[in-house]
């Protein structure tokens, strides 16, 4: 029994949950190689509707915790059977699906479980508006939470600047602005105390997935006594 954490990210708007095994690298991804592996068990689609990074918590043979399963969306959940022949498996944007394992670590997240067959739950999950953000940034001090928002602000104070600059015609000012607003973003994001800031909210922000995963291995729901 176990739970894995595997973030990755599409550009296509459509994430998978898929049997590395299964999955042949040496052709184009299309339509219905796809449906095909859904159908035969070795692929998961979840389509997200919009580009971006995403969380997944699988849990193998073990209960999803109430703390979490309470903001799980249990009226549109997806089911049916994964099939695993190597315990390869891995989650990633549906443009990885066809790639090798290890080519794309930031859209992709590999990993292994036992092989065999299981049934699986799938949910969605729903948080209240800027929960994540308040309990991710609970123990930053006020200062802490204005550098980690510096480059937010920063750029569109830029943009906002450099478009009057623009529209006034002042151009050299304009692209002085740019630069000045480039070299500043790469000091930070280079600054010791601003990786650690950053490492700590993400640290925080693995224990709340977008999708979590539950699969429960068929030997061992046979075992399960009869009530």
């Amino acid at each position: 029994m176990t739970m894995h954490i595997l973030p990755a990210g599409t550009d296509i708007a459509e994430m998978a949950f898929f049997a590395v095994d299964a999955v042949p690298t040496d052709v184009r991804p299309k339509p219905e190689a796809i449906e095909s592996l859904r159908a035969s068990g070795k692929l998961i689609r979840f389509p997200t509707g919009a580009d971006g990074g995403y969380l997944l918590h699988l849990y193998v043979d073990e209960v999803i915790p109430p703390e979490l399963m309470r903001y799980c969306d249990v009226g549109d959940p997806l089911s049916g059977i994964f099939h695993p022949d190597s315990g390869e498996v891995a989650f990633g944007g549906m443009e990885t699906v066809f790639l090798p394992s290890g080519v794309d670590q930031e859209m992709r997240s590999d990993t292994a479980i036992p092989a065999g067959d299981y049934e699986y739950t799938a949910y969605r999950t729903e948080y209240p508006e800027g929960f994540v953000k308040s309990i991710t940034e609970q123990d930053l001090t006020p200062f802490e939470r204005s550098m980690l928002a510096a480059p937010g602000f920063g750029i569109l104070f830029t943009v906002a600047a450099t478009a009057y600059a623009v529209l006034a015609q002042r151009y050299m000012l304009a692209g002085g602005l740019v630069i000045t607003a480039i070299v500043l973003l790469r000091a930070l994001f280079r600054n010791p105390g601003f990786k650690a800031l950053q490492a700590r909210r993400h640290e925080q922000a693995l224990n709340f997935p977008s999708i979590v995963v539950a699969l429960r291995s068929k030997v061992a729901t046979q075992e399960e006594p009869a009530t």
